[in-house]
Parts: C-alpha cells; sequence; structure tokens
C-alpha cells in the first residue's frame, strides 16, 4: 500500500513540474477583434466550429506541446445584457451551468486545406466532421460546465480597440498535442444554460489564409447551418517534454521522497 502511493506520488510530482515548468499562453489567432459573437457560450444549446491557420496561431516552433485549456473574453463594445462599460463590471451576475458542454481539436480534413485559399470552409451546411481529419480529432472537454460568478471582466470603457481581460479558463480533461505551425480546427457542442442571457464574445473577420467558422442554431444536427465569425481565444500550453526530460524529474521525485523518509 505504501509503494503504491509511493508511486503515485511520484507521478503526481513529474506531472506538476512538467506543466509548472513548461505552462505558457498564447492568442489566437491572432487577428484585430472588430466585433461579438454569443454562439460558443450563448444560453440557448448551440454548435460551433472554427478553423485556424497555423501561422495565425503563434505557438512558437521547437517541439510539439500539450495544449490544455481555453479562454475567452467578452467583446469591447458595449453590451446592454452586461450594463454599462467600465473598470470593476463583471458577467455573470450569478452561475451559468450547462448540462453538457463538448470542445474537440483536430487538425483540418483534406477537404478544408484544399479549399480556396487554403483557409476557408467550403461550404455553410456541410457536416461537421466532414471539416475534422477523422485520426486526429481529440475530445478535450466533455462534461457540465459552470461559469463562475464574475468570471469575464469588462474592463475597457468601449473605446474602438480597446479588449477586456480573459475570462475563466476552462481547462482540458484531455491535452491536444498540438505541432507549431499546423492548422487547428476548435469544435464546441453545448447544451445552452437557460435564461435571456445574450453575451458576445470577442472575435474577429474572416480572413483567407486566416481564420474561417461555421455553426448551428442547435446542439443536435450533424451539420452546420451557416456561415459564422472566429472567436479569438486564448489557449494554455505546455511543452511536451522529452522522454529524457521525463526521466530526470521522476529521478529527482524519487530523490525527495527519500530524502523526506529519511
Amino acid at each position: 500500500m505504501h509503494m503504491k502511493t509511493s508511486l503515485r506520488g511520484v507521478a503526481a510530482i513529474v506531472l506538476s513540474l512538467a506543466a509548472s515548468t513548461f505552462a505558457d499562453t498564447i492568442v489566437a489567432p491572432n487577428i484585430p477583434e472588430t466585433s461579438g459573437l454569443s454562439t460558443a457560450l450563448r444560453s440557448l444549446p448551440r454548435q460551433y466550429m472554427e478553423f485556424m491557420n497555423g501561422p495565425t496561431i503563434g505557438i512558437p516552433a521547437g517541439g510539439d506541446v500539450n495544449i490544455t485549456g481555453i479562454r475567452f473574453r467578452i467583446s469591447a463594445d458595449p453590451q446592454p445584457s452586461i450594463g454599462a462599460p467600465g473598470p470593476g463590471v463583471t458577467w455573470p451576475p450569478s452561475p451559468r451551468s450547462f448540462a453538457s458542454f463538448q470542445v474537440q481539436l483536430s487538425e483540418a480534413s483534406a477537404t478544408v486545406t484544399g479549399a480556396v485559399g487554403g483557409a476557408q470552409f467550403p461550404s455553410s451546411t456541410a457536416a461537421y466532421a466532414s471539416y475534422q481529419d477523422a485520426p486526429t480529432v481529440v475530445t478535450t472537454y466533455n462534461n457540465a460546465l459552470t461559469i463562475p460568478t464574475g468570471a469575464f471582466p469588462y474592463t475597457t470603457d468601449g473605446t474602438l480597440g480597446a479588449e477586456n481581460g480573459w475570462g475563466f479558463e476552462i481547462p482540458f480533461s484531455t491535452p491536444y498535442v498540438y505541432t507549431p505551425g499546423e492548422e487547428l480546427v476548435l469544435y464546441v457542442k453545448h447544451s445552452g444554460f437557460g435564461g435571456t442571457d445574450n453575451v458576445f464574445f470577442a472575435n474577429g473577420d474572416f480572413g483567407a489564409n486566416v481564420a474561417d467558422a461555421v455553426s448551428s442554431l442547435d446542439n443536435t444536427g450533424a451539420a452546420a447551418t451557416g456561415f459564422s465569425s472566429p472567436y479569438i481565444v486564448q489557449f494554455t500550453y505546455s511543452a511536451v517534454p522529452e522522454p529524457t526530460a521525463l526521466s530526470l524529474l521522476g529521478l529527482g521525485a524519487v530523490g525527495l521522497i527519500r530524502r523526506r523518509r529519511a
């Protein structure tokens, strides 16, 4: 029993050291905010898919990374549902709970990469699965989700070009292994949280070789029902440790346990 406990402790220490050593964030795609969109965190059931071209993601080259979480931010535009913009204003006024919330990341299918410009959805009504490269799809989050009270700060005064702070992180239960420079497809499907909230989150304009999006006014159909706008998000990521680095971390953790026993 003590040996199993110790081994679990070693694993926890190794993973903790790896995550804390390499954790970083990146804003993707790296385009100016132009408006707001509510789909991905809407009060009503929705589906949403976004294509991001590799160079617009901006994670530095140097080896694969684990994408471990995602954040959205409220659009800088004044929003009646939030109140007068300015420091100290936040949303939501009370928790908002989704019974189901799913996030998938993947590479793009040949249908997308072969489209005009190489970075746009060729149709607004095709099946979501047809836009994903099936072998690379990873369901990074698939569970209930609660947005805590005040999770999204409204820090701007509504000035054009201003940006609000990032909201709470949706932590992935399964990381997505991403190779810097590759394209990325983000898919979100959720149950909605009820009520009448219609808060808009930061997005930018579509552009060939930049980003594109499609969405549906439901969470049941297999196909999109129309074009949408690309969200601007923040990914949390960490370098995928080399096997040698993991071994050294493991040896260090074992040494730490031995010293504690001495």
